[in-house]
């Protein structure tokens, strides 16, 4: 014999008047829950296979509306599981890993500051699962893989010195100073300007 949990639903024919009795029947024996056209039945049976307990779970289910007085339909919905399997589904977390902006920077180790620009600027950047009041909500797996494909740029970007410095050296060649640079375009406006 195998110790399982059988989950039991079943249509009402008619709506419960009394809950208490329907509760009371089942005390001992199961959890239930009920809607006006619905009576869900979870206990746990003893059997020598899937098939027999969900049978003695309608049977538990059918027995216990009888003695309050429930007149149920027919069974629309019937699981059973290993006792074991249930306790080990039931343990693991039903919500997923969700992350904010801050442990999005710790994952990635850039500032909040840079989780947000990324955000805005980045096309590759996951959109947000969630956004509330306190900010937007990432599941953990997209910001991970995310992490994993992104082409980081090392260092800041360039200062507007460093931009113009790098555009000298470009056009007049490495380590010429701006300064000689405007010196000669002054000679050449001079120079120019004489011959007008």
């Amino acid at each position: 014999m195998t110790d399982y949990a059988v989950t039991v639903v079943s249509t009402l024919d008619k709506p419960v008047d009394d809950i208490d009795a329907l509760i009371d029947a089942l005390a001992d024996t199961a959890s239930a829950s009920i809607t006006d056209s619905e009576l869900s039945l979870t206990t746990d049976i003893s059997a020598d296979d899937l098939t027999a307990a969900i049978a003695l779970g309608i049977a538990v289910l059918v027995a216990a509306a009888g003695q309050a007085g429930v007149s149920v339909g027919r069974t629309v919905e019937a699981e059973a599981l290993e006792v074991e399997r249930q306790e080990a589904q039931l343990s693991e977390p039903n919500l997923p890993d969700l992350v904010g902006p801050t442990e999005v920077a710790s994952i990635l180790h850039v500032s909040r500051q840079r989780v947000h620009q990324l955000l805005a600027e980045n096309r590759h950047f996951p959109p947000a699962l969630l956004r509330l009041g306190s900010g937007p909500l990432w599941l953990r797996s997209t910001i991970e893989a995310f992490d994993r494909t992104w082409e980081r740029r090392i260092g800041r970007p360039p200062t507007s010195q460093e931009f113009k410095d790098g555009l000298v050296d470009a056009i007049a060649g490495p380590g010429t100073p701006l300064g000689k640079i405007r010196s000669r375009q002054a000679e050449g406006l001079e120079k120019v300007s004489r011959k007008v």
